[in-house]
């Protein structure tokens, strides 16, 4: 019978977040994740699989707080100019800058060799290529003018 986790994986997820976005994927090593989150390597790869499962997870993660802060503000513009402009406005200095000097994660990965990954193009393909120009983000925005 299988021991019951005794940790939070929502926490392990932040800290490798935390990690990832440091280091990037290709310089990230398991072993940074499990002496920032104190998980022993048999239960990482337990709870989440391999480094590129687990980066997935992390992937996963962001987007989906990328998708869930970009329709809390879409939905409150008086307009679809000004709720694209408070998205904007409210993004980029998380992405730039010296408050975003991290950038972001998404478009980090998409820039490092991570991209030899098929799976991890095809979640960075789907948040900014479809999602960002498709009919999710769109609906957001009619929907908030």
């Amino acid at each position: 019978m299988a021991r019951p986790r005794t940790f939070d994986p929502d926490k392990v997820l932040d800290i490798a977040l935390d990690v990832f976005w440091r280091k990037v994927f290709h310089g990230t090593s398991l072993d940074d994740i499990t002496d920032e989150s104190g998980l022993g390597k048999p239960s990482l790869y337990a709870a989440f699989g391999d480094k590129a499962s687990l980066y997935l997870k992390v992937l996963d993660r962001y987007h989906s707080w990328l998708i869930k802060e970009a329709q809390r503000i879409l939905s409150h513009g008086p307009s679809a100019r000004e709720a694209v402009e408070a998205w904007l406005v409210s993004f980029v200095p998380r992405a730039s800058g010296t408050k975003g000097k991290r950038g972001c994660l998404s478009l980090n990965t998409a820039t490092d060799a991570t991209l030899d990954q098929a799976e991890l193009r095809n979640r960075v393909a789907e948040v900014w290529m479809l999602d960002l120009a498709g009919s999710r983000w769109l609906d957001l925005v009619q929907t908030s003018s």
